[in-house]
This record gives C-alpha cells, sequence and structure tokens, in this order.
C-alpha cells in the first residue's frame, strides 16, 4: 500500500508532480511521478490465454479518461526491498527527508 495524501490513494494519476518515496533511510529510492499513461488495447490480452475483453478498455476510457498508470523518473537512486513503507509526497522539501 502507498501512503498519501487524502483523497489521492486510488488515482494514481493525480500524483503527476509529487515524489513517491521508498522506505525511510538517508538513502530511501525516490520516483517523481510525470505523467498520467494513456493506456490502448493491450489491457484487453488476457496474459495467460491471448483471450481479449473488449470491455476492459471501454471501462479505462468511460471510467478513467483512458489514463491508468503513471510514468516515473528517478529522482533519487537507492535500495528498494520488500516491506518498505512507501509514500507518496507532493512538497519539495518532503521529497528530500
Amino acid at each position: 500500500m502507498i501512503a498519501t495524501p487524502p483523497g489521492e490513494a486510488w488515482r494514481e494519476t493525480r500524483w503527476t508532480g509529487g515524489t513517491l518515496v521508498f522506505g525511510d533511510g538517508p538513502n530511501a529510492g525516490r520516483l517523481h511521478a510525470n505523467v498520467a499513461i494513456d493506456r490502448c488495447v493491450m489491457v484487453t490480452l488476457d496474459p495467460d490465454s491471448a483471450a481479449r475483453e473488449p470491455a476492459i478498455l471501454r471501462c479505462v476510457v468511460q471510467d478513467f479518461a483512458n489514463e491508468i498508470g503513471i510514468r516515473c523518473t528517478i529522482a533519487a537512486p537507492g535500495m528498494i526491498a520488500v516491506g518498505d513503507r512507501v509514500r507518496l509526497v507532493t512538497a519539495p522539501e518532503e521529497a528530500e527527508t
């Protein structure tokens, strides 16, 4: 689970401009959230059977303005481990701590 400001948990495309911080130490990895990702027809394919389900893309277009996910760049390299706390920070000074 990613700790986010109130009201931001389920809609990662609203994270643009924020920073994801992995862990709590001084060497925590950080990703800058740059831009929402437009979805394509690939989300309709079952990875095991390659069966298509067009209703998935219709839902993404209608309910999410065709944007699911977010492109990120490395803001600070660091170690990331299973179980690390992950949080979204929106203030630049918070992203550094």
